[in-house]
């Protein structure tokens, strides 16, 4: 047994993400993998909330690209964010 505390795949509180089912296997059965997952999503860093739709993801991809610092604060861009995440939301 490893240290994981989930009894089912979806978002875990320790490591701040969702685990899929493959990932949450992993992690609660294969011995080193709690620690690995530890270590990588760490320097990663935490994520600051649950993705809720596809908004969320344009977000994202839009910040990493390094475009996300010209558009700070853009009352459009969160328009879009909330108006992709009410078309396309995400499974609870």
């Amino acid at each position: 047994m490893t240290p994981c505390q989930c009894d089912e795949p979806g978002y875990c509180e320790v490591h701040q993400r969702e685990m899929p089912s493959g990932r949450f296997r992993q992690c609660k059965n294969e011995p080193g993998q709690f620690e690995l997952f530890q270590v990588t999503l760490k320097k990663l860093g935490p994520r600051s909330k649950r993705l809720t739709g596809l908004g969320d993801i344009v977000e994202r991809v839009i910040e990493k690209s390094g475009v996300g610092k010209l558009a700070k604060g853009c009352k459009g861009c969160q328009k879009r964010k909330h108006r992709l995440n009410e078309l396309v939301p995400f499974k609870e």
